[in-house]
């Protein structure tokens, strides 16, 4: 049940974020946390933040209990990002456009199955061998110190960069 919930929290707050930066008059404080524009990165924070936001509350709740409870997170979060980018690029491939509707339904696809995915791997008894707790430390301080970095200084590469209008 907690983990419905918090898929629920994940997509509500993820599709809140979308327009959080200009309700906040463009601050850079909030930058950190919602998207502030329409790159595939910037729109990675759609799911980072929220599941960040649960992941924390999870932790206090139960978490620090639990066996392989951060690399599981991890583990998820990425999943995450990888379907959020991956499956957008090929159906707007396929179909050669963007559709809002098929977007909103890849993102909530991408929140269950990183929740899912976390879930799944927290019971595996070997999940722990193959993503240290360490190293899955590591990891999620990174990609948070990252996506801080990035959102100041984006790099030139298409991932990073709003799609041109036509």
């Amino acid at each position: 049940m907690f983990m419905l919930i918090g898929m629920v929290f994940s997509v509500m707050l993820g599709a809140l974020l979308h327009f959080v930066y200009d309700w906040s008059g463009r601050s850079i404080l909030v930058a950190f946390m919602a998207p502030t524009n329409e790159s595939f990165f910037e729109h990675l924070k759609l799911l980072l933040t929220p599941y960040l936001l649960w992941m924390l509350a999870e932790y206090v709740h139960y978490g620090q209990y639990m066996h392989a409870f951060v690399p599981g997170k991890v583990a998820g979060l990425y999943l995450g990002f990888f379907l959020m980018i991956g499956l957008h690029l090929l159906y707007t491939q396929l179909l050669g456009k963007t559709i809002i509707a098929l977007d909103v339904a890849l993102f909530i696809f991408a929140v269950f199955a990183a929740f899912v995915t976390a879930e799944f791997c927290m019971t595996l008894l070997i999940f722990d061998h193959l993503l240290p707790e360490v190293t899955a430390d590591f990891i999620l301080v990174a990609t948070v110190m990252l996506f801080a970095v990035f959102t100041v200084y984006a790099p030139h590469h298409w991932l990073f960069q709003p799609p041109k209008r036509q």
